[in-house]
């Protein structure tokens, strides 16, 4: 047995089956994995029936705030059972664990095939049988838990896209959402028959399966990837603690940020970065040829795909952190780098095959990254920073709520945090730094990496930067900084915590206890009155007991630091696992299949007359309706074009006075007026666009899917209007033009 923990890839399997089929039983393997041989005594009863009480009360607490969820009581029953035995046959547990972690990627990929033939995903579609509840066979797709309105980037703009490629023969150029052809790798890097996809694993499975299991592959490989990168990379952080790297693999992937923003370019790109991180690792550490050469193969791919996800705001900062930390655990481990000239080959060979996949697809694309980078957003888009508080520095309570009730200011996604103490640790950074260096402990220089990193980000997110220094240290790209701050706070509380575990005399005991204090009463003085207006929301049998609950969020979070750092790890872990479980696995839904897409008399009807008719243009009232009728095979004028279609706003606006407003990456709302057409801005990605009837006959549209009756204002000006299909409100009118 190794000194210093036990494997834990035996939750990372589970824990990845718990976001497929809404299981808690997650936490006991979390618990196994956590066990030291040494400690094995320290998992006693009373931590057991603390974590069983804790095990509950989350489980209940969801079956009563959230719909469809009666399968968390049925999970949190075998987890109570698992657990028990956890406490009553830790050895065994051991022995199982230890052997999960020697074939966690093989396990890994067991779970991500059996989850993909399940047609498993998180995906938000299901907001489509909210909007046409008629379904054409009955049927019940979501397993668990619900549909979010706020996930439209993901079920209204991307996933209707990537369907749409199977009417475009998954050309790299598509025609189906407006006039001029869009370049599909610009568009949120939709699969397309092109070496481009070599640098897109996750869409591999549209090319060779088609949609539904295309979905399925791109949710599950990426949740997949995501949890063993993030266990990867905190195993090299922590020099091979495994406890505590499975700790910071459940903090990555179940925090509210990463699942809130699940499947659009941000995660994916912290995903990216995880694999780059331990790949480079690997690569620099290993002895075997064949394994360099392996590394370097995957490593092009994921280069590629890094460079091609165009997301300046988290490919400029996350290639900037995760160069940092990799040379620093090679300098903190120099004396294990295996390195040799030869190596040169499989590492040139890498860089060559990455750049000539980027440069090549640069070359043929041009002209589209010229429109792209010149739009007024996102690429107008400069952030000079200065703009973020005291209190984005630290976890924003309310979005560990937010998957049962809606945040009161802005919207789930934007105020979506990690859970993390980077601020204790910062305040703890002189300690820790004298004493590892009074035990000439090379972690230092990790702990100074880290520390540089964050002080950069805090400096600009908190007072900002001149101009010219964001242009030349490209962070007028990084708009999303808060979202890399607390990625990077996640991966240096790991960190830390796996330093004060391994290290119980950093701190003396009343530090201990006043440490963990101090924390939670900057936490409760950072409450706001909109903090406060949020928790009053929760209500049982009409009394308000989110007032307690607040406070009891943040003492909880202290409790556990305090348990960390008086060397009561496993129930800590047991007891973090939970509380990321309830945060972030109950965000998105457990679906399965395509059906609330495909199964309304609606979607059929789309597909049949875009079948007789590929070419006849549509237009809709809103994006989401509009993308739904592409995905369905319809030629879409109204659908989101990642970058401006300028045939198309030529048309609307021959005189260009609304080219600011055309000029970006739009989800458009469309009417039809008497008047002349004009375009009126809703928000920097969505424009409500009121075309005349005739520049309704100039884009030569041919069938309308709209709510409102328009046969009396385009018929006053020619054009006959013919009802085709009505349902659930939306009717297909077909558009006859005089003398056409």
């Amino acid at each position: 047995m190794r000194a210093f923990g036990v494997p834990s890839s035996g939750s990372t399997i589970v824990a990845m089956l718990y976001h497929r089929q809404g299981s808690t039983t997650v936490i006991v393997a979390m618990a196994a994995a956590g066990i030291e041989q040494r400690m094995v005594d320290h998992m006693t009863r009373r931590e057991s029936v603390i974590a069983l009480v804790a095990l509950w009360v989350a489980a209940i607490f969801v079956y009563l705030q959230l719909a469809n969820s009666k399968l968390v009581l049925l999970a949190a029953g075998i987890g109570s059972v698992m657990l028990a035995l956890v406490a009553l046959r830790p050895r065994q547990a051991l022995r199982v664990a230890d052997l999960c972690f020697r074939y966690r990627w093989v396990i890994a990929l067991a779970v991500f095939a059996v989850s993909v033939l399940l047609r498993l995903h998180g995906s938000s579609i299901g907001m489509f049988d909210e909007l046409f509840p008629t379904q054409s066979t009955p049927a019940t797709h979501t397993l668990f838990g619900m549909a979010r309105s706020v996930r439209s980037d993901e079920f209204g703009v991307q996933t209707p896209t990537f369907f749409s490629q199977a009417y475009n023969g998954y050309g790299l150029y598509s025609d189906r959402m407006g006039i001029l052809p869009q370049n599909m790798v610009l568009d949120y890097f939709a699969p397309t028959w092109d070496i481009t996809v070599l640098g897109k694993p996750l869409a591999w499975g549209y090319l060779l399966f088609g949609n539904e299991v295309g979905l399925s592959w791109y949710w599950c490989g990426q949740f997949v990837l995501m949890f063993m990168s993030a266990l990867e990379m905190c195993l090299i952080l922590t020099k091979g603690h495994r406890p505590e790297a499975l700790l910071g693999a459940a903090m990555i992937t179940f925090s509210p940020a990463v699942q809130w923003w699940f499947m659009p370019h941000m995660p994916i790109l912290i995903m990216y970065s995880m694999m780059l991180f331990w790949m480079g690792y690997a690569f620099f550490t290993s002895s075997k040829v064949w394994q360099k050469w392996l590394l370097a193969v995957a490593g092009a791919v994921t280069i590629a795909g890094f460079c091609l996800s165009f997301f300046p705001s988290f490919q400029v900062p996350c290639a900037m952190i995760t160069i940092a930390l990799l040379v620093a655990c090679l300098v903190r481990d120099r004396d294990r780098i295996l390195f040799c000239k030869a190596d040169l080959i499989p590492l040139v060979a890498m860089f060559v095959a990455s750049g000539g996949i980027v440069v090549r697809f640069v070359a043929i694309s041009v002209d589209d990254i010229l429109r792209l980078m010149h739009t007024e957003y996102p690429a107008g888009r400069a952030s000079l920073g200065g703009t973020w508080k005291v209190r984005d520095l630290f976890t924003n309570v309310v979005s560990l709520f937010t998957p049962y009730k809606d945040t009161l200011e802005a919207n789930n996604s934007e105020i979506a945090t990690y859970v993390h103490f980077a601020p204790l640790f910062l305040l703890l950074v002189p300690r820790l730094l004298a004493y590892l260096r009074k035990r000439s402990n090379r972690d230092s220089i990790v702990c100074l990496t880290f520390v540089v990193i964050l002080l950069v980000q805090i400096v600009y997110m908190l007072v900002g930067v001149p101009r010219i220094v964001a242009d030349v240290t490209l962070l007028r790209y990084c708009a999303r900084m808060h979202n890399v701050y607390g990625w990077v706070a996640t991966l240096f509380s790991v960190w830390g915590i796996s330093a004060l575990v391994r290290n119980p005399d950093i701190l003396s005991r009343w530090e201990k206890v006043v440490w963990p204090c101090a924390f939670v009463v900057l936490q409760l003085l950072l409450i706001n009155g909109g903090t406060i207006e949020y928790f009053s929301q929760f209500e049982l049998r009409g009394i308000t007991v989110g007032y307690a609950i607040l406070p009891c969020a943040i003492c909880a979070l202290g409790g556990v630091l305090a348990l960390f750092v008086h060397g009561r790890r496993n129930l800590a872990i047991v007891l973090v696992g939970i509380g990321m479980l309830f945060v972030g696995a109950t965000v998105n839904p457990i679906e399965r299949g395509i059906l609330a897409i495909t199964n309304h008399p609606l979607s059929s009807e789309i597909a049949q007359i875009s079948a007789r008719e590929p070419n006849s243009r549509w237009l809709t009232d809103a994006f989401h309706i509009s993308n739904y009728a592409m995905a369905n095979g319809a030629k879409v004028l109204s659908a989101t074009n990642f970058y401006p279609d300028d045939e198309k706003w030529r048309i609307v606006d021959p005189e260009g006075a609304y080219a600011t407003e055309t000029n970006r990456y739009m989800n458009p709302f469309v009417d039809i007026v008497e008047d002349k057409s004009s375009v009126e801005l809703l928000g920097a990605d969505a424009a409500q666009v009121h075309l005349s009837v005739e520049t309704i006959r100039d884009l030569d549209v041919r069938y309308l899917l709209t709510t409102h009756d328009y046969a009396a204002t385009l018929g006053a000006k020619g054009i006959a209007c013919e009802k085709v299909f009505e349902q659930d409100g939306y009717a297909i009118v077909r558009l006859s033009y005089e003398g056409a």
